[in-house]
């Protein structure tokens, strides 16, 4: 029930095609009560931005704690780590505990062209900070409509509802 209010409230801005969610090996861990959102792959800087602020407020309005992704460019510059979003285990491990996170949110925002429209893509994952593996993955698919940029921040929000909703 929480995704389809998850999907509707995105139909505001966006038609979409709802979330598809696939469960990885971690999905048997508690639920992460706090969450660190990772700067997104995108086609600028500001989409990227766009698509991180989407789940953070995914992540506040199920109130989980949020780790601010400003925050993380300290801890990833001090112990020299990478923004790549291929690491090992055992890096979302290190990270997890310097930033007090029990789970990592990333993943990329593209347009793409499908038949007649351009379709927006979200690609989101969930990452344990515990064991570094992933927990869920979602890929939720929309059709822009009117600003471009408030799109893709409505469709990363739904996204990650998707993602972090039990």
């Amino acid at each position: 029930m929480k995704n389809l209010a998850a999907v509707c409230g995105a139909l505001l801005v966006c038609s979409c095609a709802g979330p598809r969610i696939v469960e990885g090996p971690a999905n048997r861990e508690p639920p992460p009560t706090s969450v660190a959102v990772l700067d997104f792959s995108a086609r600028d800087r500001a989409a990227s931005g766009l698509a991180a602020d989407g789940c953070l407020t995914a992540a506040m309005d199920l109130r989980l704690r949020a780790v601010e992704r400003f925050k993380l460019e300290p801890l990833l510059a001090e112990r020299e780590l990478s923004r790549s979003a291929e690491q090992p285990a055992e890096y979302y491990k290190q990270l997890g505990e310097l930033a007090g996170a029990d789970a990592f949110v990333l993943g990329s925002s593209k347009l793409t062209n499908h038949g007649p429209a351009e379709r927006l893509e979200i690609r989101a994952r969930l990452v344990s900070a515990r064991s570094g593996e992933v927990i869920r993955v979602v890929t939720y698919t929309a059709v822009p409509t009117g600003m471009f940029s408030e799109s893709e921040g409505d469709a990363a929000e739904s996204a990650c509802r998707a993602l972090l909703s039990d």
